[in-house]
């Protein structure tokens, strides 16, 4: 009997060494969806399939972009900064945009370094070549529209019958079908169907028609729909409902491709005024569509469909911020952060931990004359509008998002230290990447510096 024990604890030594010396699981494979303009109530309505798998992984109730519109909302999805940090905006006078540093530390060049092949099939005109984004990939795809370099507002020459996501998800299938993995991939897919113009789209029925009245001339690709409120939230829903549809396709075909082993994110990067979101409270001009930082701007969606070694299902309803995406899947391949980040990692909170339901989350926008800025903690919310040169402040509002979630009545006392926190959250944080706009004049670059856009 006792010449057993030495065997057995020779036995036990050599499964532990054995254990030790077993290759770590590989890393997951990550695909990022961006569903352009889609808000989080339209998400929870219209896309059935993807909520419903939703609910056996991850979803964040309350999260918000870090700016009302697409530019400066992804590249802070991309980066984990903060717009008045990573550079990437608009002309605070003009419809221009910005170009950012080629230093800027992007998710997909992060996880190339790290051995990730990357792809990308976007079919948004603001990440064209005239700034870094698209050279960050190993293959870019844009060809879904037109060329308008750093111009806003070319919409004729933009908007193609190849805008919509049947387009974009052919192209990801024959990049797909050209081999299997080699090694972990990063593929981000941007969607435009929700955004508009829906003038061709693949999703108009009969149905649609005669209930928005939308004539035969309006039906060419690129044209507008009737822009009463009732036609434009009908579109928007349709669009919504048949991009839940191809959401599900691409989850399909990747989840194959890397045999469960993925992490598959679906978001936005902005919502949209519907109805009388512009009309209420205060109105125009500080209810804008795309440029104010209302709610209906700023909450979208965000959920992490199933897939080996996603949690679920978990709901976190603590606040949180686009900005918050790039620290979380860092977090989850074991990878460093570059430097230092505004943006929090969220695995903890996926795997079952406490969120700090009382961080101050920041949001701005400074772009074609409008400027503004915003920081929530808690359910309180504060905004303030500035001038475009200066920081002359045209007006305050202070919200409880508890009770009045559609921000339609400002409180007359501010809670203590919330205007702090706005000031230390509009810091550059110790990191700060150039911004640079191709083609200005030098007085119109001088104008810029003197309100702190440029450094």
């Amino acid at each position: 009997m006792p010449a057993t024990r030495p065997r057995a604890a020779l036995a036990l030594a050599g499964a532990l060494l054995a254990a030790c010396a077993r290759p770590a699981p590989p890393r997951p494979s990550i695909v990022v969806v961006l569903v352009d303009q889609l808000r989080a109530d339209t998400a929870e309505r219209h896309l059935s399939g993807v909520m419903r798998l939703a609910g056996r992984g991850v979803v964040a109730t309350r999260m918000r972009a870090a700016a009302p519109w697409t530019y400066p909302s992804v590249i802070g999805l991309m980066t984990g900064l903060y717009p008045q940090q990573h550079g990437a905006g608009g002309h605070v006078e003009a419809k221009v945009l910005s170009s950012f540093d080629p230093a800027l530390p992007l998710l997909p060049k992060v996880l190339r370094a790290a051995g990730y092949r990357t792809a990308a099939f976007v079919a948004n005109p603001f990440f064209q070549d005239f700034n870094p984004f698209s050279r960050s990939f190993d293959h870019y795809d844009i060809g879904f529209v037109g060329y308008q370099g750093s111009r806003i507002g070319d919409g004729k020459g933009v908007w193609t019958e190849r805008m919509f996501a049947d387009s974009v998800n052919a192209a990801v299938r024959a990049h797909a079908a050209l081999g299997p993995p080699r090694g972990p991939e990063f593929t981000y897919v941007h969607y435009m169907d929700v955004h508009g113009p829906w003038g061709g789209a693949p999703f108009i029925s009969e149905g649609l028609l005669e209930r928005t009245g939308l004539s035969p001339a309006q039906r060419a690709p690129g044209s507008p729909v009737p822009w009463g409120p009732e036609a434009e939230k009908a579109f928007y829903e349709a669009a919504a409902a048949y991009v839940d549809q191809r959401v599900l396709e691409l989850y399909e075909l990747f989840h194959a491709r890397y045999a469960g082993n993925l992490v598959f994110i679906v978001t936005s990067d902005h919502g949209r005024a519907l109805l009388d979101d512009e009309s209420v409270g205060d109105g125009l001009p500080l209810r804008r569509n795309k440029r104010s930082l209302h709610d209906f701007n700023l909450r979208v969606p965000f959920v992490v469909l199933p897939g080996l070694g996603v949690p679920g299902p978990v709901r976190v309803e603590a606040p949180c911020s686009n900005v918050d995406v790039y620290p979380t899947l860092l977090d989850w391949l074991g990878l460093e952060a570059p430097h230092a980040l505004p943006g929090r990692s969220l695995l903890p909170a996926f795997r079952g931990g406490t969120a700090d339901g009382a961080r101050a989350l920041f949001a701005s926008v400074s772009f074609d004359g409008y400027r503004s800025e915003a920081v929530v903690q808690g359910e309180a919310k504060l905004v303030r509008w500035l001038e475009p040169r200066g920081e002359t402040e045209k007006a305050r509002r202070v919200y409880d998002l508890a009770g009045d979630p559609r921000e339609l009545a400002t409180l007359r006392g501010e809670p203590a230290g919330l205007s702090d926190e706005l000031r230390r959250a509009a810091l550059d944080h110790g990191v700060r990447f150039a911004a640079t706009f191709p083609g200005l004049s030098p007085e119109q670059l001088e104008r810029l510096r003197s309100v702190g856009y440029l450094r």
